[in-house]
């Protein structure tokens, strides 16, 4: 390992179950995450603050001026040059801590993509916004034998885990065995979201990611680093004398809270493991392999169709999605469909954005010709 200077991290290493050696192991950790929006800057932040080795981060959205409310990286002159996230935070992430490395992928984290983009990675974050990707990063925490942070937040309320299938405990497939039915849960562009839960949440994330590398997650104990800072030595604190105990007293429990009322609870989940779940039992990675497209762009047209991965909520659907779009622009309900244009939402390209949403769940996005952002504004505003 390359010589490091561990001064900076003195407050970090007094401890427990840090300490000299448990920089190290952060220092030899990659950690991949998944997302750059609320969740995915704050747990960005801290592993480059704690001294991660490498922290790569995915996103191939652009910065919006709605983004900087909750979005710590961000600043008003990335919103103005509609600047990429990932690249965005690694510059800013570059000024805040030199000594570790940082890595910006700029595209879609999809099936061609997932499993490149997750090379080497000791941990992987899910700071994502759909189901459907959701479980394609569990498949490859799966299929991979890597540990996956899980988190999750909208409106006031949150909740973060650490999974370890390839342990014990359940992966996140046992705990969603099937994709919700298209529109029935809220994101924070239909329900909104307080910039604190996100905050929250996304440093339970990181909480988990710190704790469990610095206790062994990333490999068995190092010696002293070469030119540690003064006085690290002294401050080694014990190892806790089984590391694995620890890393399970860690992982499969759910916490979670509401800021509605300012409730914080905790479940145990490792009894959720299911002995018939397709991903990790059967070794069905049904989400990595799937070849099917999701998305096309219309001939002859300014539109992409996005085609939904299962079926929408019958009869309730479009009802219940023409509530959450009327605060985002002009939309009603047209025999057969939904259709509307939203107020703020534009393509990179300038163009307003619209949408024709029909009763099976197929969505076009008017305005783009662009798959991926016409899929980043489905699962944003209808659901994934």
């Amino acid at each position: 390992m390359q010589s490091v200077d561990f001064t900076r991290y003195h407050r970090q290493m007094l401890l427990p179950s840090f300490g000299r050696v448990g920089q190290e192991r952060l220092a030899r950790s990659h950690v991949v995450i998944i997302g750059c929006g609320a969740l995915g800057t704050v747990v960005a932040e801290q592993c480059v603050r704690a001294g991660v080795g490498v922290t790569t981060i995915v996103d191939r959205d652009l910065v919006d001026f709605t983004n900087l409310q909750r979005q710590t990286l961000f600043t008003e002159a990335d919103a103005r040059a509609r600047r990429p996230k990932a690249e965005a935070a690694k510059e800013r992430l570059a000024l805040v801590n030199s000594t570790v490395r940082v890595r910006a992928w700029v595209e879609e984290f999809g099936p061609p993509s997932a499993l490149r983009i997750t090379e080497g990675a000791t941990l992987l974050v899910d700071c994502l916004d759909n189901f459907e990707s959701r479980l394609l990063l569990n498949d490859v925490a799966v299929q991979r034998c890597i540990p996956l942070v899980y988190g999750g937040a909208v409106g006031m309320r949150g909740m973060a885990a650490l999974l370890t299938p390839h342990d014990v405990g359940p992966c996140f497939r046992c705990l969603i065995p099937e994709l919700p039915p298209l529109g029935s849960s809220e994101t924070c562009d239909s329900a909104g979201v307080l910039s604190s839960a996100t905050g929250i949440t996304g440093s339970l994330e990181s909480a988990l990611v710190l704790r469990f590398l610095a206790g062994a997650g990333a490999g068995a104990g190092a010696g002293a680093a070469p030119g540690a800072g003064a006085g690290a030595a002294s401050q080694e604190s014990s190892q806790p004398s089984d590391a694995l105990t620890q890393q399970r007293a860690l992982a499969n429990v759910l916490v979670r809270f509401d800021l509605a009322d300012f409730s914080f609870g905790r479940t145990e989940i490792s009894d959720a493991a299911d002995p018939n779940c397709r991903c990790c039992r059967g070794r069905n990675f049904e989400f990595l392999n799937s070849t099917a497209p999701a998305a096309r762009v219309l001939c002859g047209r300014d539109a992409v169709q996005v085609v939904p991965s299962r079926p929408a909520e019958e009869a309730s659907f479009l009802e219940l999605l023409a509530g959450r779009l009327v605060p985002h622009g002009s939309f009603a309900l047209e025999t057969g469909a939904l259709r509307g244009q939203f107020a703020s939402e534009h393509a990179p390209s300038g163009s307003p954005i619209g949408l024709v949403v029909f009763p099976d769940g197929r969505v076009i996005v008017e305005g783009t010709i662009e798959p991926d952002f016409a899929r980043s504004i489905v699962s944003r505003f209808v659901g994934g």
